[in-house]
């Protein structure tokens, strides 16, 4: 605990900060009580690292004492040193394995973003709707957007889609996390503006933010079309 604010939210955090927004008996890809929990920690201590990360951690520790407790009784030796091993996930093509490497970069994008967003002319601006590829996307705009003003984010990812597009028709849209050919076939037009490479984040985070003008299907229409659950 008194260490782990030295880097950003993980990924997985900010999808949960958003759930715990929107309280319910069940979600796609976790416990309903991983929200909950998140939502009361929140009212009780606010939203800092160490906020979100007590629950959890007193949690863990109990989990390693009970853990100690079981190995003692079935006098289990420890593991040697060679048996020791750091598992890096998906982290293979990034500097850091993913626990760490998706800590970084979300402020940054959020950032980016922004500054594409209050570029646009005011009229346009105010139809305009930020669509993430991912939980992670979203939840980093949802978390960090209203300082610089935008709008909550909108994601067929995970438990996002059951939130739907929200009031986006698809005139204008920012995608964050989209390939390019797959928005120039969506879009009338594409805008390609700031390209993200945060060095330390994971190498799926490393895109270009997109602007789409007139999606050549309704967004209420597209959106099944767009459906992720993984």
């Amino acid at each position: 605990m008194a260490t782990n604010g030295r880097y950003g939210y993980f990924r997985d955090e900010l999808y949960f900060l958003a759930c715990s927004d929107h309280l319910a008996w069940a979600y796609v890809d976790f416990a309903p009580l991983v929200a909950l929990v998140t939502h009361i920690s929140r009212f009780v201590l606010g939203d800092s690292l160490h906020a979100l990360r007590l629950f959890p951690a007193l949690a863990q520790g109990r989990q390693i004492l009970i853990t100690a407790l079981i190995t003692r009784e079935l006098l289990l030796q420890p593991p040697s040193p060679h048996e020791v091993v750091l598992a890096s996930g998906s982290g293979r093509f990034a500097p850091l394995p993913q626990h760490f490497g998706d800590e970084f970069g979300w402020e940054e994008m959020v950032a980016s973003t922004a500054q594409v967003y209050n570029s646009l002319p005011p009229d346009l601006r105010a139809k305009t709707c930020i669509l993430a590829g991912t939980y992670g996307d979203a939840g980093a705009i949802d978390s960090f957007g209203p300082r610089y003003g935008l709008p909550k984010s909108i994601s067929p990812h995970q438990h996002y889609y059951l939130w739907g597009p929200r009031q986006s028709t698809g005139e204008s849209l920012i995608l964050l996390h989209y390939d390019l050919e797959d928005a120039r076939r969506a879009c009338q037009s594409v805008q390609e503006g700031p390209s993200l490479s945060h060095l330390y984040a994971m190498q799926e985070e490393h895109h270009t933010i997109l602007v789409c003008r007139n999606a050549k299907l309704p967004l209420s229409q597209a959106w099944p079309l767009l459906k992720v659950w993984n």
